[in-house]
């Protein structure tokens, strides 16, 4: 049975390059979202975000209960 790590990736190697670099762009401003303690940018980082998952229909949750 193949690990999630390895289904992930075999499942983004099939995605276009530009899929690709926002599926990059998405986990690196989620990641840096959680570490931000400062609320306004906090915002900003949501809306950022918020435009990626517009683009490709994702419903998320970004609330501190959703992150534990």
């Amino acid at each position: 049975m193949r690990s999630s790590t390895e289904l992930f990736s075999s499942f983004r190697e099939s995605l276009t390059p530009e899929t690709q670099n926002d599926i990059d762009k998405l986990l690196f401003l989620y990641d840096w979202f959680l570490d931000e303690p400062d609320p306004d940018r906090r915002k900003v980082l949501k809306g950022e975000m918020r435009i990626l998952e517009k683009k490709y229909n994702l419903v998320t949750d970004h609330t501190k209960k959703a992150a534990q």
